[in-house]
């Protein structure tokens, strides 16, 4: 997979983005070529508010 962030390209990865080692974006192609983003998303004090799976949110209450 190639991906364009900014003026920066991304060649041959998985997919899998790391942050001070941890997994933290992941991103695929579906069958359609259609990209997918997986991630946790966080508050201003690092509270985990929701998750997002291949482009859907979803929230814990």
């Amino acid at each position: 997979m190639e991906v364009t962030m900014g003026s920066n390209v991304i060649r041959n990865t998985n997919g899998i983005f790391k942050i001070e080692g941890k997994d933290q974006i992941y991103l695929e192609l579906d069958q359609n070529s259609q990209l997918l983003l997986t991630m946790d998303v966080y508050d201003t004090k690092g509270i985990q508010v929701a998750k997002l799976i291949r482009n859907l949110f979803s929230f814990d209450h």
